[in-house]
């Protein structure tokens, strides 16, 4: 019994491994994007590399860090293995986030979140961003699609020159869902403002701004 364990486990991994190095690639790169510190060149360490570097566990953990002012801001990420998470696992995890005194945390699932799970996420959102991908989300990075144009978000300084510059309030504004994959990578909060500049066969570039609902 305890062999067929065992062997169900190792194949598991053989499964479940190559899919988080692609997240784990992901990730770097989201991280990236968002103005993180990238400390390694991820985009260079194979998969066997990874492997040795992880411990061939199916583990997948870390922090991120960015200098925001004077300050540094923490992102603790954690892969959570099961096929339904529970609310224990999500008050663990936020544990962890305190240790690593972390600003804000991503969770990657590939499972599902119960209804308790959720709500448990729902309330630490109300004094900390925690956000949550499921693998299939990260194992392929969705800006290097060919038909995903670029998306840039504005500073606050820039958002208010913009409505200033075009005489335009907010609402006025197209809008993009903070659930739309492109907002989730690039961690977009309500309110939030983005430059999508698409190519054009006549202009060249296309340029026009969404705010995130």
């Amino acid at each position: 019994m305890e062999a067929q364990i065992e062997y169900e486990m190792e194949q598991n991994n053989k499964v479940l491994l190559p899919k988080l190095y692609r997240v784990w690639k992901t990730l770097n790169k989201m991280m990236e994007d968002r103005g993180y510190i990238i400390e390694e060149n991820y985009s260079q360490i194979s998969y066997q590399d990874w492997l040795l570097k992880n411990n061939n566990k199916s583990t997948l953990n870390g922090i991120f860090y960015k200098k925001v002012g004077e300050n540094i801001v923490r992102l603790y990420f954690e892969y959570l293995e099961g096929l339904k998470l529970i609310a224990n696992d999500i008050g663990s995890f936020f544990s962890k986030m305190k240790d690593a005194k972390a600003d804000s945390g991503i969770i990657v699932i590939s499972g599902i979140l119960s209804s308790q799970a959720k709500q448990k996420l729902a309330d630490i959102n109300i004094e900390l961003q925690v956000e949550c991908f499921n693998i299939s989300e990260l194992m392929v990075n969705i800006t290097e699609h060919a038909y995903v144009p670029k998306h840039i978000l504005l500073t606050e300084e820039e958002k208010k020159e913009l409505m200033k510059r075009y005489r335009i309030k907010e609402s006025q504004l197209p809008k993009i869902l903070h659930n739309d994959p492109v907002a989730k990578y690039l961690g977009l909060k309500r309110g939030d403002v983005v430059k999508i500049i698409r190519s054009s066969e006549t202009a060249g570039k296309y340029v026009t701004y969404r705010i995130t609902v």
